[in-house]
């Protein structure tokens, strides 16, 4: 009695597995297949609001590949910005070990609006999560990620976006 009890759990268990993991996989590339430069510019915006009513500024990071590693760079203007290829470069990182590196694929720093407190340290620095399809913290109580391994150009207010 025990044992088929046993068995069932690990059954259930397996099953589990192999059903749920390609559903997640499913899910985060519907996500990065339909992200857009506005969902991810607007995304910005609504994760300003969420986490710190509206009291920040917040520069765009996208990942680089034009050297042997990953890296951020600034983007300073949304709308000239070729979000196409950022999205192949995440494609590429992702399936053909194209530019390694612990670095983020879209990120989000925040700086203060003048006369405004900083943001804590866990949600000054955001990555676009495609399993949430949202910006989250970098530090988070339950998962965490690398913003980057290699220098970017910090965030001022006055290369910040408005949103």
């Amino acid at each position: 009695m025990r044992r088929g009890a046993l068995f069932l759990g690990v059954a259930a268990v397996i099953l589990a597995i192999m059903f749920l993991g390609p559903v997640d996989y499913g899910l985060r590339y519907a996500h990065y297949k339909t992200l857009t430069k506005q969902e991810l510019v607007s995304g910005a915006g609504i994760y300003i609001q969420n986490r710190t009513n509206g009291r920040q500024l917040a520069c765009l990071y996208a990942v680089a590949c034009d050297g042997e590693k990953a890296r951020l760079v600034l983007i300073d203007d949304p709308d000239a910005w070729n979000f196409d290829e950022a999205k192949r470069s995440v494609w590429r990182r992702r399936f053909d070990d194209f530019c390694p590196g612990r670095t983020t694929n879209f990120g989000l720093q925040l700086v203060p609006m003048e006369g405004a407190e900083p943001a804590t340290q866990s949600m000054a620095l955001a990555r676009w999560s495609f399993g949430n399809d949202r910006f989250i913290p970098r530090l988070g109580r339950f998962q965490s990620g690398s913003f980057s391994d290699q220098p970017w150009e910090e965030c001022t207010p006055e290369k910040a976006l408005r949103f």
